[in-house]
């Protein structure tokens, strides 16, 4: 702690020397051009904005390894540094005097270590901008010296560098990104978004360098607060504002659902910051890398930390847009990932009939404006002319009216979007995905509304009453005689005694649909059968404990006989387990083996794996190990439901995106399509 104080307060010193000096001197450094002073200042403020809208999440990555304030901290600094540019106390011209001064701010608001380096590094980039002339002209290389020496003083006060989970591991591969991306001959501007994608890249890595005691669950919340505000200063100069992005102004449209008691409101820009912020990004992403090449479609795209958002991008005729055509997109921000992804078919197929009633609007004026005047022929006539570069160049884009010619276009949407939240309010609410684990649930909802999509609408203003019934002694009749037992001790047991390889057969094939055959004495028997049928729903199990006969894959997936009874030779849509008792063993014979002829895939899959390192890992007790197992099943079933009933709404192509969306990939699929089996044959 000394170590870096000390340096700080001389750097203090220093600071004060350079900011009287250049009160009273001339030289302070190159300077912004003066119609760049303002862009300067917007840069700035865009960085503070992302701070504060993310210090909810950077406290939470700080609760790991600190205590949890991290977040707090920065955006309080941000919050000084924003009123600052607002009251005209920072300058828009001298990079030296903004940053001696935004230093001065740091210090006092922020404070203790972080607000220390924080404080040093841009002392430091305030100062490496005195070594150059006043009268030289700003250029990028200016920048990256800048954040060379901050990054170089940074780390020999700190006695860190990069590996150490500091914001060094954000700025110094930022850094070098940028000196390659210069030397390469990019633009400045390229050059800085390379860097800025080096610095989110490498703040994600330190999640995976090792702790004193384990792998960190979260990135370090000082590389990660790197990659937000220098995202956001990336994305932040609103130069290239055109009309369009001030449609609405700042009229706004207010809607009251009075029974509810719910308000809807309307505006070019959100209420709550943090949201604005994350809308403001997703709204970029939507029109740019987020799209479907050359064509309207739908995506998902989001995170944990940014938000989860459906993107439905689509056109407007444009008789004066280049390609005649305009690019827009709808977009739907949530927190919650699969409450978004289940509710896909509804926002869409609402959000279509919006997007084809302004196509039209737009198809109507452009049709009006083509007849009037062929903009086709016109724009060849001045390109012939020489004209049509310079004269294409100074148009502002339109705005929504003009392109659609209705005066009240922003109404139609409001009151649009104002049903589809109302209506996904009053039908849609977020449950337990049971009717794929238990079909034996009763939800007691006293007015529900089965829809051709598959879903249950159910209504979110009526109270709702969960009869859960967790006893598995009911729930499972046919295993009464052995209830009492831990499916998490059977489990262990059997990976014990069965080894690595042979478990893996077994499990692979509960999880996948192949019948599982268990042939030996009554209570082992039961007991391998309880814990193996106990990893898949309730309502894919088709479980027989006792029969005289075997009986195909196409009756019972979990069979149980006695070792009198014939049963089939190994084969690929068969594993057989045989328990031996202690006086039929031969020699050193195991007493549980398994037959099975299928093959293992190369890449296994992500189910099994999870209940394999869960059940490797000893610090799980049976009890959380059981929860644990729970958890996981109604995740897979989830997911499980959202494919199945994506294919039975015609999607029957290519779901790969989906369902790596949903964190499942192709080694899944197997395992989704007989999970599928305890839903709907039709849920279209």
């Amino acid at each position: 702690m000394k170590n870096v104080e000390m340096p700080h307060n001389v750097g203090e010193q220093n600071s004060q020397t350079a900011h009287e000096n250049s009160t009273c001197t001339s030289d302070t450094g190159p300077k912004i051009q003066s119609q760049n002073g303002p862009a300067f200042l917007t840069v700035l403020t865009f960085a503070c904005e992302a701070l504060i809208a993310c210090a909810r999440q950077l406290d939470i990555m700080d609760e790991e390894c600190g205590d949890g304030t991290y977040g707090t901290i920065l955006a309080r600094s941000a919050n000084a540094i924003k009123l600052a540019i607002k009251e005209g106390r920072i300058s828009a011209t001298k990079p030296s005097i903004t940053f001696i001064q935004i230093s001065h701010i740091i210090e006092k608001d922020m404070g203790g270590l972080e607000g220390g380096m924080y404080s040093l590094f841009f002392d430091t980039a305030a100062k490496s901008f005195l070594k150059f002339r006043n009268d030289e002209q700003m250029t990028a290389n200016m920048w990256l010296t800048a954040l060379t020496s901050a990054n170089k003083m940074m780390s020999e006060f700190s006695g860190t560098s990069r590996g150490d989970r500091t914001m060094l591991d954000a700025l110094i591969p930022a850094e070098n990104k940028l000196r390659d991306a210069l030397n390469s001959g990019s633009s400045p501007v390229s050059a800085f978004g390379e860097a800025v994608k080096a610095a989110e890249t490498f703040a994600m890595q330190t999640v995976h360098m090792s702790g004193s005691f384990s792998i960190f669950k979260y990135p370090d919340p000082g590389a990660h607060a790197v990659g937000i505000w220098m995202r956001a200063a990336y994305e932040g100069d609103g130069q290239d504002e055109c009309e369009g992005c001030q449609s609405i102004g700042n009229v706004k449209y207010l809607s009251n659902e009075h029974e509810t008691r719910t308000s809807f409101l309307s505006a070019q820009q959100s209420l709550m910051q943090d949201i604005g912020n994350l809308l403001k990004h997703a709204c970029v992403r939507s029109l740019s890398c987020e799209v479907h090449p050359g064509k309207e479609g739908v995506c998902y795209f989001g995170d944990e930390y940014r938000g989860h958002v459906l993107s439905h991008t689509f056109t407007l005729k444009d008789a004066q847009a280049r390609g005649f055509r305009r690019w827009c997109s709808f977009i739907v921000f949530m927190r919650d990932k699969q409450f978004l992804l289940n509710m896909w078919p509804f926002l869409i197929d609402n959000l279509r009939e919006v997007i084809r009633e302004l196509q039209d609007f737009s198809e109507k004026r452009y049709n009006a404006e083509e007849a009037e005047c062929p903009q086709r022929a016109m724009r060849l006539t001045t390109a012939n002319n020489g004209m049509g570069c310079h004269s294409t160049s100074i148009k502002q884009s339109r705005t929504l009216g003009d392109i659609t010619n209705e005066k009240h276009v922003f109404v139609r949407i409001h009151m649009w979007l104002v049903w589809i939240l109302s209506a996904g309010a009053r039908h849609f609410i977020e449950i337990f995905p049971m009717n794929l684990l238990d079909d034996e649930l009763n939800y007691n909802f006293e007015h529900q509304i089965e829809t051709e999509e598959g879903f249950t609408l159910v209504n979110a203003k009526l109270p709702v009453n969960f009869n859960f019934n967790w006893d598995d002694s009911e729930l499972l009749s046919e295993f009464s005689e052995i209830a009492e037992k831990s499916t998490a001790v059977i489990l262990r047991n059997l990976k014990r005694v069965l080894g690595k390889d042979q478990f893996r057969q077994l499990l692979y094939s509960c999880l996948t649909g192949v019948q599982v055959l268990v042939r030996g004495p009554k209570i082992q028997r039961l007991e391998s059968l309880y814990g193996l049928s106990s990893l898949v729903p309730r309502a894919c199990r088709r479980v027989k404990t006792q029969t005289l006969e075997y009986m195909d894959p196409d009756t019972c997936n979990f069979i149980g006989v006695d070792t009198s009874v014939a049963v089939p030779l190994p084969c690929a849509s068969v594993c057989r387990l045989d328990i031996i008792l202690n006086e039929h063993k031969v020699g050193n014979a195991k007493s549980h083996i398994v037959k099975w002829a299928g093959t293992l895939p190369t890449k296994l899959p992500t189910l099994l794996i999870k209940i394999e390192k869960s059940l490797d890992n000893e610090k799980l007790g049976n009890s959380v190990l059981k929860a644990h197992f729970t958890t996981l099943q109604e995740e897979w079933a989830n997911i499980a439901k959202v494919v199945h009933a994506m294919r039975g709404r015609g999607h029957r192509g290519d779901l790969s995106g989906l369902m790596l969306s949903l964190g499942a990939g192709p080694q899944d699929k197997k395992l989704l399509d007989a999970w599928s089996m305890g839903l709907p044959s039709n849920p279209a």
